[in-house]
């Protein structure tokens, strides 16, 4: 969902970034992440419904500074590259055990 809202975003040359990490809990490690939202400056936009926030409403950071935390894509494809790589890296190791 996040990437469709970022193309959405650029198609009106409105700069953002998918940003990936914790909503609840900070994400130490990259693979800990558990949720995408979209990143445009000094606003997050929580796009999904597993808390009690409204999907698509802007998140301030003095209202979940883990928003503001993280990793960030600069588009979609730098976003599918990194989960490409994700899901080798996770079937090798299952494969590994």
């Amino acid at each position: 969902m996040a990437q469709e809202v970022w193309n959405m975003l650029k198609a009106v040359i409105i700069n953002a970034k998918i940003q990936i990490g914790g909503y609840t809990d900070r994400a130490k490690e990259i693979t800990d992440s558990d949720h995408a939202w979209i990143l445009r400056g000094n606003c997050a936009g929580f796009l999904t419904w597993p808390s009690k926030l409204r999907p698509g409403m802007p998140v301030t950071q003095k209202e979940n500074p883990l928003y503001y935390l993280g990793w960030s894509f600069q588009s979609p494809k730098d976003y599918k590259d990194y989960a490409n790589l994700l899901n080798e890296y996770n079937l090798r190791v299952a494969v590994s055990k």
